[in-house]
Formats: C-alpha cells, sequence, structure tokens
C-alpha cells in the first residue's frame, strides 16, 4: 500500500510505502500517526466497483466525520489551519482511491476505486472489551463521544466464534493468547468473561492488559482477523508491564507470518525495538517497516520511512533514553565533584 497525506491535521506531508507485514508508527503526541491510520481506515472502506460519484462522496465523508468526530461534523476542521486543501491518495493491489478536502468542508473524490480488504480492524488506545455490554445501544441512541473505532470493534467483538478448522499458524497464535491469558474469552449474558479451570471472570474484573490480550484472542477465535485483513492498533502496549510487551513483539511478529497487514503506532522504546531487532538479525518472520512522524522547520509534521530503527534519522524514543543517561551522568558527576 501507498499513502500520500498533504496539509491534513498535525500533517504538512507524508508520502510512504506500508509494509505487507508490520509498519510501526513513531513520533511524539499530536504528530499526526492516528490521523494517518484513521484516513487510511476510512479509504479501505469504501465500497469497491464503480459506483456513482455522490455516492462515494457521502461515503468517505461519513466515515471521516465518525471516526474523527469533528465539531458540528464540520469536515473542513480536518484541514490543517491556513491551508487551502488537503489531499489524501491511497494506493493499493492496482486501486487507488484520492480525494480533496477544503476548509469549508467540501469533499471531492477522484482516481479510482480500492479494492476492499478482507476485513479491516482497527483497535483503539482504550480497550473496548470491557465496556462492551451495553456500549452499542447507547452508541446508536445518544450518540456517545466515542469516534466510530470504539464501534466497530465492539460489532467485530460480537461475532460468533468459528466453528470450522482453523489454520494451524492461527490455532497456534490463539493457543499463545489463551496461555497467556490464563483461560479462554467468550460471551456470556451480553458481557465477556474469562473461562478457566479455576470458573469464570468477568473481563472487567480482568486488568487491561489482560484484556488487550483477550480482545485479540477474540478477534483470532471468530475469524475476524485472518489472511488478508489489515489491522490498525493505535498504542498496543498501553498499561501494559513490560515483559508482557515483549510477548506482544513476539505475537505482532506471528501475526503478520499468518498473513495480516499490521500498522500500529507506540511510543515504547522496548516495543519497537523488540521488532526492530528482530528485522536487523533475520529473525522475523515478515517484512517490516518504521515510519518516523517529526516536526518541519516550516511547521506542521512529516516522516520518514526505514527497515530498522536503527535506520531513522529522526527517532524521539531514542532521543529521550539518550537524554536520560546523560542526565544520570551529569547527575553522577556533580555528586564526585561536590
Amino acid at each position: 500500500s501507498e499513502v500520500y497525506v498533504n496539509n491534513l491535521g498535525p500533517i504538512l506531508s507524508s508520502s510512504l510505502e506500508l509494509s505487507p507485514g508490520i509498519t510501526v508508527l513513531l513520533g511524539t503526541n499530536g504528530a499526526g500517526k492516528s490521523w494517518l491510520m484513521k484516513v487510511l481506515y476510512a479509504a479501505l472502506q469504501v465500497p469497491a466497483g464503480d459506483a456513482q460519484f455522490e455516492h462515494h462522496r457521502r461515503h468517505i465523508a461519513d466515515r471521516l466525520v465518525s471516526l474523527f468526530r469533528p465539531d458540528d461534523d464540520r469536515l473542513g476542521r480536518l484541514v490543517r489551519r491556513s491551508c487551502p486543501t488537503a489531499t489524501v491518495r491511497v494506493s493499493r493491489e492496482g486501486g487507488r482511491l484520492e480525494f480533496e478536502l477544503q476548509p469549508d468542508g467540501s469533499l471531492t473524490p477522484s482516481g479510482g476505486v480500492l479494492l476492499r480488504t478482507r476485513s479491516q480492524v482497527f483497535i483503539p488506545s482504550r480497550e473496548s472489551l470491557a465496556m462492551f455490554d451495553g456500549f452499542m445501544p447507547l452508541y446508536n441512541k445518544y450518540g456517545l463521544s466515542f469516534d466510530s473505532t470504539h464501534a466497530d470493534l465492539c460489532e467485530h467483538l460480537a461475532t460468533p466464534e468459528l466453528r470450522a478448522p482453523r489454520g494451524s499458524r492461527a490455532t497456534s497464535i490463539l493457543a499463545d493468547l489463551e496461555a497467556m491469558l490464563g483461560g479462554k474469552i467468550g460471551l456470556k449474558g451480553g458481557h465477556f468473561v474469562r473461562a478457566s479451570p479455576d470458573g469464570e471472570i468477568e473481563a472487567h474484573l480482568l486488568s487491561e492488559g489482560q484484556r488487550k490480550v483477550g480482545t485479540l484472542a477474540r478477534l483470532l477465535a471468530n475469524g475476524v482477523l485472518t489472511r488478508g485483513s489489515v489491522l490498525f492498533w493505535d498504542e498496543p502496549e498501553a498499561n501494559m508491564n513490560p515483559r508482557l510487551i515483549s510477548r506482544f513483539a513476539e505475537l505482532i511478529d506471528k501475526l503478520g507470518s499468518l498473513g495480516v497487514q499490521i500498522i500500529l503506532t507506540t511510543h515504547d522504546h522496548l516495543l519497537a525495538q523488540r521488532l526492530s531487532l528482530a528485522a536487523e538479525y533475520g529473525t522475523a518472520s515478515t517484512s517490516r517497516q518504521f515510519v518516523s512522524f517529526f516536526r518541519h522547520p516550516d511547521g506542521g509534521f512529516v516522516t520518514e520511512t526505514a527497515g530498522t530503527l536503527a535506520e531513522l534519522e529522526h527517532n524521539d524514543l531514542l532521543d529521550e533514553h539518550v537524554s536520560l543517561y546523560d542526565d544520570e551522568r551529569a547527575l553522577a558527576l556533580r555528586r564526585l565533584v561536590g
């Protein structure tokens, strides 16, 4: 997949090719990582075929409004301030979608129409397993102030488990997840529970790290995540113990080998470095790309890409670790001198 974004929110300009395996988005808060994922998520959901122009325009506009939730549904608020227009272009498997967005909210699609992927899954940074019970009726009736990634994920979680046999690789990954979780995730009375030999426990009584493991297990068990799927994952490491993060790095690599294209954001050096080391030393089961968002002198954020963390010129995760080391050295020298 190739993506070009210009003057969208905090993004001044970004042109990059996503790995068919794992793409890791890095950068400070507010740099545009989640913006890029959401606009790509929306683009991949445009219906395939030669539908009417107005249908495509409305579909893209509705998805952007539901994903970004601008005030009063004003799409023009997604355009970078003081810029005449924002441009988005996505190419994938011979298909192409391009649209422009003006400050007055006008949206003009052009180019071809993308072939839809088998499924697109977006896991937001705020987990959804515990709030599943009753969320969709409230969301649909009252328009809760959650973007639609949460509602989309709840719909995926509600999909019944597969009865047909899964592939051996998917079965193996699911077994790893259930071992980490200490049981199986299932629906009971409208809410999720973990069933184990010691009994059942409600999802909201599990830790947030366990609920993230359970979410991934459920999406594999019901076949939502399968070969050909695209998984967008916003900060998978949030509220996770470092040991669990290391295990997740292995599982992300295994998901990539299953044929799932993964695009994730992270602020965690451990997760990023684990994924990078596999690429550096040839143990990765699938290709990967690292994308760094950094501020341009003219304002706004731009991106650079590399096959490993070590090849990135801009890496705020590493910069902060170096800064910590320098601060510790300075404190130690001050103690010696003083």
